[in-house]
């Protein structure tokens, strides 16, 4: 029997944080495991776990087409000659790549993970601010179609408005779409954080681009210092100078220069710092699917504060583990993390009832149970 699995995604590095558990519990329940992706970024990612490892030539981030192209047909070379019985395709490039790879080869049980529909799906200002992704954004929506096209898929979604995004825009019937709530959290990590342990930090950590409410968070930060200079905001996240919605880094420098926030870098574990923190925020009107750093906010005891748009506001219950705001306000974002400064005793009921709902909902064995279903289901 073919037992050959394979994952396509943009980043090896997404991968192993937020596939890697499904990818080995497969694997111990006897799949063959191997991982096809995108440039690595450096070459500290063939963790020794029995999978197999094939480096191609597009790019993580970014459009340049020849690498584009030649990755492309690397995939496709790679699938002809393993012939894998599962294709898990994981994230922007690897769905669109790997999709329409395994169409091309009639590859026919496929798996499209989307977390989030992502920039080119969210961002209504594109078509002014740059004409270049705007043709991209239109040239992605068709061929990601083209991608779908398969009889025996499966899609995974992580929310209920993606799910209907899907069906309302005939992607695929019903039958074939499956939600599962994010990538699911490790709820061990965090079993010796507790909110009476808690220091004044509140963190956001993110890929550094506009749509994540980058600058809201700034600006935030700035009206709580004023009035609680004790409270720190710390930053992570790296910068993608090629991406069009790229921060302006100066923005970041001049913050840290008058001492409003502290910003980390990219960081691979968070789960110190969550640990520490007593609120995460995650001012986002990217098209975000479930987001993992509001799910390990909510595992480690922390009160979130987030959007009031599609996967945000389905990580948190309102009013319960952590507010909501309105996009693209940081008068919205300044007055919810003031009314938990002030308000302990909302802060601590947000920090006990995140938890709770982490075990209930967001658990990482339930995620990798159901997606090992799926992989069954095919056979």
């Amino acid at each position: 029997m073919n037992k050959k699995i394979f994952f396509i995604v943009n980043d090896i590095h997404f991968f192993i944080s937020h596939r890697l558990e499904i990818a080995l519990e497969a694997q111990r329940q006897g799949f063959d495991i191997s991982i096809i992706f995108g440039s690595a970024l450096n070459n500290n990612y063939k963790k020794n776990l029995g999978f197999k490892y094939f480096e191609t030539s597009f790019r993580p981030l970014g459009v340049n087409f020849f690498f584009e192209l030649l990755g492309f047909f690397q995939i496709i070379v790679l699938l002809f000659k393993h012939k894998p019985f599962i294709v898990h395709c994981i994230s922007p490039k690897g769905i669109l790549y790997g999709g329409i790879a395994c169409k091309f080869l009639s590859i026919n049980n496929v798996i499209i993970a989307i977390s989030g529909f992502g920039y080119l799906f969210s961002n209504k200002k594109i078509k002014i601010n740059n004409f270049g992704s705007f043709l991209l954004s239109h040239l992605y929506k068709f061929l990601f179609r083209y991608a779908l096209a398969h009889k025996s898929k499966k899609i995974i979604v992580q929310n209920e408005n993606d799910r209907n995004f899907i069906i309302r825009n005939h992607y695929a019937n019903i039958k074939d779409v499956l939600l599962i709530p994010g990538s699911g959290v490790n709820l061990r990590n965090y079993n010796n954080s507790h909110y009476n342990s808690k220091l004044p930090i509140i963190i956001l950590a993110s890929r550094l681009i506009i749509s994540k409410g980058i600058y809201e968070f700034l600006d935030a930060a700035e009206i709580v210092k004023k009035k609680y200079p004790n409270w720190e905001f710390l930053l992570f996240g790296a910068l993608n100078k090629n991406h069009p919605d790229s921060i302006q880094f100066r923005r970041i420098q001049e913050k840290v220069g008058q001492g409003v926030i502290d910003y980390k870098g990219y960081v691979s574990n968070m789960t110190p710092w969550f640990r520490k923190s007593s609120i995460v925020c995650l001012p986002s009107y990217y098209r975000e699917g479930l987001p993992k750093v509001l799910i390990e906010a909510a595992a480690s005891y922390n009160a979130v504060i987030t959007t009031n748009v599609p996967g945000c506001n389905e990580a948190i219950l309102n009013g319960e583990t952590g507010d909501l705001i309105n996009p693209r306000s940081s008068k919205d974002l300044s007055e919810k993390i003031l009314l938990l400064i002030k308000d302990k005793k909302r802060l601590k009921k947000y920090q006990k009832q995140g938890r709770a709902l982490a075990i209930k909902k967001f658990d990482l064995n339930d995620v990798v149970n159901t997606t090992i279903l799926l992989y069954k289901s095919f056979y």
